[in-house]
């Protein structure tokens, strides 16, 4: 997570996360710990309360990399039948195949900056993003024949 500006003064002005970039304050408040997330609330991922802009030439004293993203889960789901016929000499295969069979929706990471160049917090940004990263469940059927 970072800001979008040169709050500590050092005149580095690079903001993106890539290249480091400021951080702001964190608040160790109850219920706030350095990955301050709502786990299972898309709504409201980040918990926003947990962070402060920092003072005016001072660096921010999150540490980088603190925030994880959501969890990559997706089950995929294969059954198959073989039948012999002919002897043997031919084989004919059913199968039916399921991805993302539980229907998990696989959010997007967080936004990394949640305050604007003023230090106003900005509006949604403790929202997982859309579209999801998997697609919704898919169920596909097969018929093979082997000879």
């Amino acid at each position: 997570m970072t800001i979008q500006t040169d709050r500590a003064r050092t005149g580095d002005s690079r903001t993106r996360s890539t290249s480091g970039g400021q951080r702001p304050d964190f608040n160790a408040a109850p219920g706030c710990n350095p990955n301050a997330i709502n786990p299972g609330n898309p709504s409201n991922y980040i918990k926003t309360e947990c962070f402060a802009w920092p003072a005016l030439g001072q660096l921010g004293n999150l540490g980088r990399n603190t925030l994880r993203g959501p969890g990559l889960q997706e089950d995929d789901f294969s059954l198959f039948k073989n039948w012999f016929l002919f002897g043997e000499r031919v084989r004919l295969q059913f199968r039916a195949e399921a991805y993302n069979l539980f229907n998990k929706a696989n959010f997007q990471a967080p936004k990394v900056k949640i305050f604007d160049g003023a230090g106003v917090l900005i509006p949604n940004a403790s929202q997982l993003t859309s579209p999801t990263q998997t697609s919704e469940r898919e169920i596909q059927f097969g018929l093979k024949l082997n000879w």
